[in-house]
C-alpha cells in the first residue's frame, strides 16, 4: 500500500510542476499582450509640429517679407532625436473662378503643380561635419521640451491669383529615409 501511495505522490508532484510551469507561461503571455496593447502605445513619440505664415510689406512695393513660424514640442514620455530638417517653398496658382463647390487644396497638389522656389535639407552634405554650425530643430528633445524658430524670406510679389506655400519636414533619427512629421502653411503671394 505504501508503494501505491508513493507513486501517487510522485505523479501528483509531476502534475503540480507542469501546472505551475503552464501557469507561468500563460501569465507571461498575458503580461506581454497587455503591455503591447496598453503600455507600448504610450511610449511612442508624440510630437506636435505647428506652423503659421505671416506676410509683411517692405519698403520695396514689389517685395514682401514672409515669416514661416514653426514650433516643435515633444508631448510624449520618451525622448526624440531629430537628425535633419527639410524646408521647401512653392509658388502656385489655382483658378478661383472655376470653383463652384468646396475644393480641398492639398500639399501633394501644390508640390506636383507648383513651381519650387527653394528646397534644402539641414544639415546639408557640405556642412554636416562642421561643429560650429547650428541647425534649428536638429537636436535631442526630451519629454516636454520644445523649440521655436522663424524662417524669414524676402520674395517678389506675384500675380493676383498666385499663392506661396512653405513646408517643413522633420526626420527622426531612427527613420531617416522618410520624414516623420511635417507642417505647412500657405498664403497669397502679393
Amino acid at each position: 500500500m505504501s508503494l501505491d501511495l508513493a507513486k501517487s505522490k510522485d505523479w501528483s508532484e509531476i502534475v503540480k510542476n507542469y501546472l505551475q510551469a503552464l501557469a507561468i507561461i500563460v501569465a507571461a503571455i498575458w503580461t506581454y499582450n497587455t503591455f503591447l496593447k496598453k503600455e507600448a502605445p504610450g511610449l511612442e513619440s508624440i510630437v506636435n509640429l505647428n506652423s503659421k505664415l505671416d506676410v509683411y510689406s517692405t519698403s520695396n512695393r514689389n517685395v514682401n517679407k514672409f515669416s514661416f513660424d514653426v514650433e516643435l514640442k515633444n508631448n510624449g514620455v520618451t525622448s526624440v532625436d531629430i537628425s535633419k530638417v527639410k524646408i521647401s517653398v512653392w509658388k502656385f496658382k489655382f483658378n478661383v473662378n472655376d470653383v463652384t463647390k468646396p475644393t480641398y487644396v492639398s500639399i501633394e497638389d501644390i508640390e506636383k503643380n507648383g513651381i519650387r522656389l527653394f528646397e534644402k535639407e539641414y544639415p546639408g552634405k557640405e556642412d554636416e561635419n562642421d561643429p560650429t554650425v547650428f541647425f534649428p530643430f536638429v537636436q535631442h528633445f526630451s519629454p516636454g521640451s520644445s523649440y521655436h524658430h522663424v524662417y524669414e524670406w524676402l520674395i517678389p510679389r506675384g500675380e493676383d491669383d498666385e499663392s506661396i506655400c512653405f513646408r517643413i519636414q522633420v526626420y527622426k533619427k531612427q527613420k531617416d529615409k522618410r520624414p516623420t512629421w511635417q507642417a505647412y502653411s500657405w498664403d497669397k503671394l502679393n
